[in-house]
Formats: structure tokens, sequence, C-alpha cells
């Protein structure tokens, strides 16, 4: 059975996975409220599965946007001739993502523009699949948006086309009240955060084992000699396995961890402002988010070298690298940047305001390369 999506006239249709308040969603929505703000006459859709957040729910009607909601992720989609969509994320059942090509090599549907947020397409991407997106790049029917640098080039190599495979950053959108430096009297305890479901290969596990490790061989033995700290994880879901081997571990770290629940975005941006340190240790991410919302609240960085290292890290500036491969490196990282000789208040303060410089630029990025595409695409 289909999902009967035809209309008289053709339609730009925004197609989240989701309307949560995660990354990719947020992105999608803000792209979508700028766009009809900007064009009210051009007939524009929002498309997205349940469960949807109600704020979400709420911002999106207010601002005139024809809010379609799927219950089932496994149904096809139909277009109406004409339509153009734009898709926010690779995490789409595989027989949705083929209806969707056939309507485009039908001509059933013009234009995609796939703004997408995960890196290493060779996970993503059956052998099948690349040969239709190849194909589809190539008539320039498809058009695939990268918000990281590196990523763009491991698509563009994947896919063998650089010209339909285009880097555009994506805008951060915090309150005024969430931006901010840090002082040196504010680091005199550190509050590293992690948000994020572990089921999205965040590395929440290999990073509390690291902490367990330090307490355990470092704190515990000399905690004179370290800065007081709590590690916070956002995100962890009732009855998800990961989720639950989180809880059940962290009891070793007692006072010094504290884990939240999936939270509203204000909430996510509350608990980051009290926060001091992020930590990114994700395996597939393409420039994560709630990076650049850390940083803009005068975070010093701890980042593995993940798409999206090269514009938020400048090591040793605004933060610390991780070594994906390699847990005592991880270790030994948090072990420095808690130890009160190592590294003092001053510098910290220092790397909260690099952090500062390097995300306010992020905080201004337009759309204007998507806008353009939808626009030229649709008559």
């Amino acid at each position: 059975m289909n999902i009967d999506i035809l209309h008289k006239r053709p339609t730009i249709k925004f197609f989240s996975h989701m309307a949560d308040m995660s990354g990719a969603p947020l992105v999608l929505i803000d792209l979508a409220l700028e766009f009809k703000s900007r064009y009210p006459s051009t007939p524009v859709e929002f498309h997205t599965y349940l469960p949807v957040d109600q704020k979400n729910h709420e911002t999106l009607t207010q601002a005139g946007l024809k809010l379609i909601v799927h219950s089932n992720r496994n149904e096809q989609l139909s277009f109406n001739r004409g339509d153009v969509l734009l898709l926010n994320t690779t995490a789409y059942q595989a027989n949705v993502r083929e209806s969707i090509f056939q309507s485009l090599k039908q001509n059933k549907l013009k234009k995609i523009i796939w703004y997408i947020h995960e890196d290493w397409p060779q996970t993503h991407f059956t052998p099948e699949e690349k040969v239709q997106v190849s194909e589809l790049l190539e008539s320039k029917k498809l058009t695939i948006y990268l918000p990281a640098l590196r990523a763009t080039k491991n698509y563009q190599e994947f896919f063998n086309n650089r010209q339909a495979i285009i880097t555009s950053p994506f805008r951060i959108t915090v309150p005024k009240s969430h931006i901010g430096t840090k002082s040196p009297t504010d680091f005199k305890k550190i509050t590293f955060v992690m948000t994020g479901h572990p089921a999205d290969l965040k590395g929440n596990l290999p990073i509390l084992y690291a902490f367990l490790f330090f307490k355990n061989q470092y704190y515990d033995r000399s905690p004179r000699s370290y800065r007081d700290f709590e590690f916070k994880v956002v995100g962890l879901e009732v009855n998800d396995f990961t989720a639950e081997r989180i809880r059940s571990h962290s009891k070793a770290l007692g006072k010094h961890f504290q884990s939240y629940p999936p939270v509203s975005h204000e909430k996510a941006l509350e608990l980051i402002k009290e926060s001091n340190v992020t930590i990114s240790y994700s395996i597939r991410e393409c420039l994560p988010i709630s990076v650049f919302e850390g940083m803009l609240a005068g975070h010093v960085l701890l980042r593995n070298d993940t798409s999206g290292a090269e514009e938020q890290l400048i090591i040793g500036k605004n933060g610390y690298g991780l070594d994906s491969n390699d847990l005592m490196n991880v270790v030994e990282t948090i072990e420095r940047t808690l130890n009160i000789k190592k590294i003092t208040n001053e510098e910290l303060a220092s790397m909260s305001k690099e952090s500062y410089k390097i995300a306010i630029k992020q905080k201004n990025d337009t759309y204007e390369p998507v806008f353009k595409e939808l626009l030229d695409n649709f008559d």
C-alpha cells in the first residue's frame, strides 16, 4: 500500500525521518521555516513520521507549513509530477528509498536534494543503491549536500562525482542566553557532557569506561591532584540495551555520573550551558550539532577525529583530540584535562574563548545554495 501524497499542483516537499529534538530534524525544520518565510507563495509541505515533538508540530503549523505525518515507516511514497523533494538523512527504510529513486527515474518526481548528515557512505548504501545514486547524480536529478568538508570528499570519492556533491554548512540556532564564554573560576569543577542516543554510535560506552579507568587508577589514588568532576550523558532511552548497560556500569562513578532521558531541545541546551566540556566520540557523525552548541556556550572540546574535526577542533587551542582506536589515549586526555598541575583554569578559560570564536561563525551560515537549487528546479 502506498502513502498517497498526490496533489493537483506540484509542491516542494521537506521530508524528515522524524521531527524530534535531535540534530538533523532541527536543521531541516530551521531550513523549512526560513524558506517558507522568504518564499510564502511557493507551495511547501513538511512530511515526517511519528512520533512528532509537540513543539515542532506547533512551530511548523503556526508558520503556515502544511504538516503531513506518516505512521508507517515501511510504506512507499508517491509523488505528483513536478514535485521537488528535500531529504535530511540516510535513515529511511530501503523500500522507501527505492520508491523515491523510481519516482525520479520515471519523472514523477523532478528533483531530489539530499542534505545528508552521516559520514561513511559505504555503510549507508548497498552496492545496488550506489549504482542507482551514481546514475541519478550524473543525470543531475539528484544533488547531495553535506555539512563537513571531509564527508563531502568521502561521498565524492564513493560515488565518483564532484559536481553534484557539495559542501553546505548548516546554521546553529540557539537563544542569545545560551551563548557566552567561561571564566577561570568556572573551571574549578569540570562537568563533561555527551548528548545523543547510544544506538546512533555516539561512543558513550568507551567514554564511560575511560572515566571508570581514570577514577580507579588516578583520581581515587590522588584526589587532591585533580579538579572535582561530573560526567553527564543526555539521551538515554528507557528499556534500551546499551542505555541500560551505561546506567548499570556508571554506578562505579557514584556522584561523578548523571544521566538523563531524551529531553527537549531547550532542556538539552540548559544542560549543555551548565557544563563546561563537550565530549564527542561519534563513529560516523558528520559535524555534530551538539558540539557547536557546546562551543557556543564556551566549552572546551574533547573530540575524536571523525568528519567535521577540521571545522570544530584546533588541538591545544580549544581542546584536545581523542584517538578513536586507543582508549588509553582517551583516559590520558581526561586525566590531563582534570589535573590541576598539567593545565590551569586560565588555560581552560582561554580554550573556552577559542571555542566560542570558532562556533560563532557557524551560527551565521545560511542555506542559500539549497534554496537556490530548490527554486531553480521548481516550476
